[in-house]
């Protein structure tokens, strides 16, 4: 049997009148009516003593009125059951997120990844690059998004972006007017330090260009997040080191060094070699398509 014929019939049940139940449905009540009678046909007896301005259940109606309710409450719990499973099968994914690069490389993909699997449950865990590796092995994160070299036997590592070094200042600062920027005249301002602990890879940027070129940065401040950061700088208490690709407000603007061979960091993707999640292969295939140029 059609579950609509139940549907009308609760409709009409319930309202005791064909003309309200059809406009509730969205249909006329001649069609009504007539899907009504129909099922009264497949079931072999009147549901409704119909009176010229009256409309009552029969006894069939009333026991009947019971058991569709039952029945259209089952096929309802049916469906949401098949969906949560198709869910589950669809899959889950734990991806670790770097705190120095925030969504900026990877907003695109996760959009990318849930149109195409709605249904995917997907976890961002913001992470230190060193943190993700040890989630990785204890397969508590599934991929990672991490910088500099990784040496580990266990995990699978792709290559995706090189982000250039810039420099972060406000935009009204008169070294902003400048292409590139010379790193001695960076450090007549006091540089916005990340933290040694909280943020490994741009605290080594900081120390790479201050060794390469041999200039002193003075620093007065530590941040833990390169918001903080950019907060900082936007307030006018110095300037910071972020890799290219990270948004910045207008009052900020991002200008490269000049340093040659210009300072970058190499961002990896990493998972397990043994790993068996399926969303994981979706993913890398999403990327592979894109480039690593995106």
């Amino acid at each position: 049997m059609d579950l609509r014929y139940l549907r009308y019939f609760i409709a009409v049940a319930e309202d005791l009148n064909f003309t309200r139940a059809a406009k509730r449905l969205n249909t006329v009540q001649p069609s009504l009516s007539q899907q009504i009678k129909r099922l009264e046909e497949i079931i072999g007896t009147p549901l409704f003593l119909r009176e010229k301005h009256q409309v009552q259940l029969t006894e069939s109606g009333r026991v009947f009125l019971v058991d569709a309710r039952n029945l259209l409450e089952l096929s309802d719990r049916a469906i949401t059951h098949a969906r949560q499973v198709g869910r589950a099968a669809v899959g889950s994914l734990a991806l670790g997120v770097l705190p120095s690069h925030g969504g900026s490389h990877f907003g695109w993909l996760v959009h990318r990844l849930l149109s195409i699997y709605p249904e995917i449950h997907l976890q961002l865990l913001t992470l230190p690059s060193q943190d993700q590796l040890k989630a990785l092995r204890e397969k508590t994160l599934d991929i990672g998004i991490v910088a500099g070299p990784i040496e580990d036997p266990g995990l699978e590592v792709e290559p995706w972006v090189t982000s250039p070094i810039l420099a972060v200042l406000p935009a009204d600062h008169p070294l902003a007017a400048l292409n590139r920027l010379p790193v001695a005249r960076l450090a007549e301002l006091p540089l916005i330090c990340p933290s040694r602990s909280k943020l490994q890879i741009p605290y080594e940027t900081c120390c790479r260009v201050s060794r390469e070129t041999g200039v002193t940065f003075s620093s007065t401040i530590e941040v833990d997040s390169m918001q903080n950061a950019l907060d900082f700088v936007e307030q006018g208490a110095g300037f910071t080191f972020i890799p290219e690709r990270i948004p910045l407000p207008p009052s900020l603007v991002a200008k490269h060094l000049e340093m040659d061979p210009e300072p970058s960091v190499d961002i990896r993707l990493v998972y397990c070699k043994d790993g068996r999640n399926p969303v994981v292969g979706r993913l890398l295939s999403l990327i592979r398509e894109q480039g690593s140029g995106h």
